[in-house]
């Protein structure tokens, strides 16, 4: 939420959530395209995210595009398998991919951190606007991350 102080500044209030301690918890969705157009300041992004982040929502229907996401699973006992479903469906609420996954304790790294990769299939996909949906579970706890997106 953004509010003003007693100066008139604008600031704004920012939740950051605690990975260690929920079960299972995402990170918010990058998407990546490879349209060759340059990010300022990528060589540092490198050091924080697998692909290089776009703020285009729209892909020719053909054009490589990858949404990545991280899965964290929190506490201090060893890391249990996640379910990973992961589903795009189109302006008329149908599913045009649905797939589910289990990522093993081996997919996590030492920050108990797994990577998500999720190619968008922008050549199978009719022009028009679509909703990518990420949900991981892990027993009774299910958090889901969704990300807008359009095909020319």
């Amino acid at each position: 939420s953004a509010a003003r102080n007693a100066e008139g500044s604008v600031y704004v209030t920012v939740d950051v959530p605690d990975f260690a301690k929920e079960p299972v918890s995402l990170s918010g969705v990058v998407l990546s395209t490879d349209n060759g157009l340059a990010v300022n300041g990528q060589e540092r992004l490198q050091a924080l995210l697998p692909v290089t982040p776009t703020t285009t929502r729209t892909s020719e229907r053909g054009e490589p595009a990858t949404a990545f996401l991280r899965a964290y699973e929190g506490g201090g006992s060893a890391i249990r398998a996640v379910s990973v479903r992961t589903r795009i469906v189109n302006d008329h609420d149908q599913a045009v991919m649905d797939r589910t996954e289990t990522m093993g304790p081996d997919r996590f790294d030492r920050m108990r951190s797994a990577g998500i990769f999720v190619r968008l299939p922008t050549g199978d996909l009719a022009p028009g606007p679509y909703l990518l949906s990420v949900e991981a579970t892990l027993g009774k706890t299910m958090i889901r991350r969704e990300l807008r997106f359009n095909v020319k």
